[in-house]
């Protein structure tokens, strides 16, 4: 093997070790979505408080193996409203770690659930 193959070979395998680091943070913000989702409709469903509705997404991320950040600030809009859309928007940082040096990702993750006809 030449330097110049080798030197391809090390680029290309930097790449894709990198995107994989970086897939996975997307993946987390794909199932917090869902979760925020699903427990936006279960607090519609059963009138839930802001305050349930926190605790009840949290323990469904704990649940569910679901990487939860330290640090989260969320957000819940249209709780108690029959016809107002629930909303619930989490903002977060997560770490992604590239061995030599890690970076933040600033993320948001959002769940709506639209009330009946």
């Amino acid at each position: 093997m030449r330097l110049k193959q080798i030197v391809k070979i090390a680029v290309f395998c930097t790449v894709i070790y990198a995107g994989v680091q970086f897939a996975s943070a997307y993946v987390t913000r794909t199932q917090m979505g869902h979760i925020l989702e699903t427990e936006a409709m279960e607090a519609r469903r059963h009138g839930h408080t802001k305050a349930q509705l926190k605790q009840n997404i949290i323990a469904h991320m704990n649940r569910t193996d679901t990487d939860l950040p330290y640090e989260m600030t969320m957000s819940v809009t249209g709780i108690g409203e029959k016809q107002e859309v629930i909303r619930v928007e989490m903002e977060y940082e997560h770490p992604v770690d590239l061995y030599f040096w890690q970076v933040n990702l600033s993320m948001k993750a959002a769940g709506n659930a639209k009330p009946a006809f």
